[in-house]
């Protein structure tokens, strides 16, 4: 494993290179609030910190290039690693860079201007009238009462998604049958779902609404590089850490989908060709370090 200064040579300052070309060529446009020196430096000292599931760090576990693509993912979707809008994992020799719970609800807002993503959770013995509206879902009535929170009493859970131009609220509504379909994605149903029921319904439900969202963008090819397929679960790791005033660092897997190019049009450069030709311009040509 090389020094700590060489390895952010030629993973951090090759994908900051990237990145450049990209803005360079009009390919890649950040929010004007957004630096992407500040969330690589950020994400830099995270990976610093970050182990694999051998408790092996993973910039030593990793191969350089799943590194770099884990940076450019976080760049390209406007992401802080400072915000806790996004977590590394490692699967085996290959590096994610996973959107957190916070992070989805910053896309969603980014991308469809969505002023606020709100929950609420429907317990036993309360009165839930839903309305269909011009073919959605709508919750129009919802009477609670204070002695009906019980964790093991969840019913179901609704998201409300609230927009800042004039379009009226949008609704996810999810039953319990519906929230442990997603949770099955994962784990099932775990002791920490059945300790905090309530909190896991919640982010479950507010995830699918913003999944919703995100997908149904116009940019959301650039999404789907690093948006999860089964985002809908959340894993207990998560609830966990966030009951100690933290958050996860354990995400769902990723799938991604390799782009199909037309015919008699030059195959545009891979990550992996990309790396290729900064390996000639840098001197130590060692894969992993």
């Amino acid at each position: 494993m090389g020094s700590l200064t060489e390895i952010k040579r030629k993973t951090v300052d090759v994908a900051e290179k990237r990145i450049r070309e990209l803005e360079e060529a009009g390919e890649l446009h950040l929010p004007n609030d957004y630096s992407a020196s500040n969330a690589l430096r950020s994400a830099w000292l995270t990976l610093q910190e970050t182990k694999d599931k051998n408790s092996k760090p993973v910039l030593e576990a990793c191969n350089r290039t799943s590194i770099i693509n884990a940076l450019l993912e976080t760049v390209i979707l406007g992401l802080s690693p400072a915000r806790e809008q996004v977590y590394y994992v490692a699967y085996g020799r290959h590096l994610v860079a996973q959107p957190s719970y916070f992070g989805r609800m910053a896309l969603a807002k980014r991308v469809d201007n969505v002023l606020d993503i709100r929950a609420e959770v429907i317990y036993e013995g309360e009165e839930v009238t839903i309305e269909v509206v011009n073919g959605n879902k709508v919750v129009s009535s919802h009477k609670s009462k204070f002695g009906n929170i019980d964790d093991n009493k969840v019913t179901g859970a609704y998201a409300v998604v609230e927009f800042a131009d004039s379009r009226k609220d949008r609704y996810t509504i999810m039953n319990m049958e519906d929230i442990k379909s997603a949770w099955s994605m994962g784990r099932g149903e775990t002791d920490t779902h059945k300790k905090f029921t309530a909190r896991m319904a919640r982010k479950t439900v507010i995830s699918r609404a913003c999944n919703e969202i995100i997908n149904s963008a116009n940019d959301n090819y650039l999404m789907d590089r690093a948006m999860s397929s089964r985002a809908d679960y959340e894993t207990e790791q998560e609830v966990k850490e966030e009951a100690e005033n933290g958050i996860a660092t354990e995400p769902e897997t990723i799938e991604v989908e390799a782009e199909t190019v037309e015919a008699n049009e030059p195959e545009p450069e891979t990550e992996d060709d990309f790396v290729d030709r900064i390996d000639q311009e840098i001197d130590d040509d060692e894969k992993p370090f």
